[in-house]
């Protein structure tokens, strides 16, 4: 009876510690998540369940259990304070020697260190009080002896149950991702409820009747889909482009590429980003190298429009000390007639908001810009006044726009939040081709529609002679998103909006509406952008998360998504 108490309360004790670790950052659940995903399948584990905090906690509780059990003391003495301090050490120590095992070994990093300390701080004191009470002198001899460990028994399963009601949505994962050529779901209409909208009040409905057309398993995993005339570019993480289909590699750079599913510390990293020149013969690519750093190299053509491998020229390298928030996107701007990258702010979750870098118009990291041409001026908002603003920012204080893209003189901006919303900001050019000031979109002073009360900053305004506070600079010129919605919404959980395109076919009901998906609900909407109205498009259980939203060159009414878990979906719109 013991034994199965003190199971019970280091289940629900981990269970709320890791549920509260992951709720301050789902996205970075979900990294964890996914690099124990990523450990299984290369063992190839036969089974497949549901990764989630549960399995977490189970793992912790179970090897918590029968350490403590051979540590505890099997009688409490109050009356010895000293031996009451050794006792509760040993406890601590016990404890803490396994919760840091389990999460090395599991590959959970970057968790709340504080949040952590303070854990095992009140873990040891309240099994301390469990061991004290069930081990209670005053009727280990009575005949009933067994009362107390049933009612503590029942109590903390009650705890448990009623604790549960309160979770609306749980970070998963499965322990085991497709690695065939099967479809994720059946061929045919996506039947599934559509859930309630919590954001902009720009939600006009629901769309349902979509149909899945096809799904085709390409690599291990998707990172982007790009198109080029009729041509369809699929960017595998680990640096392999194909054309088309899988059995057409159009380049493997995978020797210089850092990705996602082998770093020593997993988060976003892979191939990102693939854009050609309309006019003379070579493409860029982006990607994470071997340094860590954001690469943009250039790659020549021959008459074939095939790659020549042995001539290629790095054009920009922006250096990267964590795993996390590269953006990486770039596209060939019709409207600037130059290369446009999106950068992410490349910042550590746990210091969001003491990051000035974003608003920094000295640096490029939080910004869109240009490759080549300088198009706007921008205020200096630097550390020293002897700094130089890039003219080539379009748009700055962004935290992790994935993807961006253009529509004749509409620039498309999302913008991955951190805690709690999402934004998709849609920018006419037109306007900084008239003002020269490049669009403030307010990170991280802003995350969408929320103020984050920022004090302090490492940079100044520097006009008109003085260096001045940015503050009121920021929150008087950011600009609100046209659509932003919040994480935790009435019916499901929301994180991550992915980028996608504008459905450009005058003959379509779906005509300039821009579509784009959340990666982890696995919805896709649609933004009718000159009416200001927002649809969603529910898809039911897609069985990965989306990386990538863009419309089929070749096939009407026709969306393409790419996945985590490597496959090419095709939908055909109602």
């Amino acid at each position: 009876m013991f034994l199965i108490n003190l199971f019970l309360f280091n289940f629900i004790f981990n269970n709320f510690l890791i549920q509260r670790l992951f709720a301050n950052n789902n996205e970075l659940a979900v990294i964890n998540l996914n690099n124990i995903q990523n450990d299984l399948s290369r063992i190839s584990f036969p089974v497949n369940f549901t990764i989630n905090y549960y399995f977490i906690s189970f793992i912790i509780s179970l090897l918590s259990t029968l350490l403590l059990f051979f540590l505890i003391p099997k009688k409490i003495q109050l009356e010895n304070p000293v031996l009451i301090i050794k006792e509760y050490f040993k406890i601590l120590l016990g404890y803490s020697a396994v919760f840091f095992g389990a999460i090395y070994l599991l590959r959970i990093y970057n968790l709340s260190r504080g949040f952590i300390l303070f854990g095992l701080i009140i873990y040891s004191f309240l099994l301390y009080l469990l061991v004290w009470f069930l081990r209670l002198e005053i009727y280990k001899n009575s005949k009933f002896k067994f009362v107390i460990p049933s009612v503590t028994l029942i109590f903390l399963l009650s705890f448990y149950f009623f604790s549960r009601q309160d979770i609306e949505e749980i970070v998963s994962v499965d322990s085991v991702t497709s690695t065939t050529t099967t479809t994720v779901v059946s061929v045919g209409v996506l039947d599934s409820d559509c859930k309630k909208w919590l954001g902009s009040n720009n939600f006009s409905g629901c769309i349902s009747g979509i149909q899945l057309v096809a799904s085709d398993y390409i690599a291990e995993s998707l990172n982007n889909i790009v198109l080029n005339g009729d041509d369809i570019y699929l960017l595998d993480v680990k640096g392999v482009i194909y054309k088309n289909k899988k059995e057409e590699i159009f380049l493997d750079i995978s020797a210089k590429v850092i990705n996602r599913l082998t770093a020593e510390v997993s988060g976003e990293q892979g191939l990102f980003g693939l854009a050609f020149h309309p006019s003379e013969n070579y493409i860029l690519v982006t990607y994470s190298n071997l340094e860590n750093n954001l690469t943009v190299e250039k790659f020549f053509l021959d008459e074939n429009n095939s790659v020549k491998n042995d001539l290629s020229e790095i054009i920009l390298k922006i250096p990267n000390s964590i795993c996390c928030h590269w953006s990486g996107n770039i596209f060939w701007s019709n409207y600037f007639e130059d290369f446009v990258l999106s950068v992410g702010d490349m910042e550590d979750n746990r210091v969001p908001f003491f990051n000035s870098e974003p608003l920094d118009t000295t640096s490029p990291r939080g910004k869109v810009i240009l490759l080549n041409k300088e198009v706007s001026n921008p205020d200096l908002l630097a550390l020293d006044k002897d700094y130089l603003p890039k003219k080539n920012i379009i748009a700055y204080g962004l935290r992790n726009p994935w993807k961006t893209s253009e529509y004749k003189n509409y620039l498309f901006v999302p913008d991955v939040g951190t805690y709690l919303e999402e934004e998709l900001n849609v920018l006419d050019l037109n306007v900084i081709s008239s003002s020269k000031e490049p669009f403030l979109l307010g990170w991280p002073y802003f995350e969408a529609s929320i103020t984050n009360e920022i004090a302090f900053n490492e940079i100044y305004l520097h006009k008109d002679g003085e260096a001045k506070a940015i503050n009121n600079y920021v929150l008087e010129n950011s600009i609100s998103p046209n659509v932003y919605y919040t994480h935790q919404a009435p019916e499901n959980f929301r994180a991550a909006l992915i980028g996608g395109d504008v459905l450009d076919d005058t003959s379509s009901k779906y005509h300039e509406q821009y579509f784009f998906a959340d990666y982890l609900s696995g919805e896709l909407f649609a933004y009718d952008f000159k009416k200001d109205k927002l649809f969603i498009l529910p898809l039911g259980e897609l069985g990965s998360f989306i990386t990538s939203v863009s419309i089929h060159p070749n096939k009407k009414d026709t969306v393409l998504l790419s996945t985590g878990s490597g496959s090419l979906l095709e939908l055909k719109l109602p």
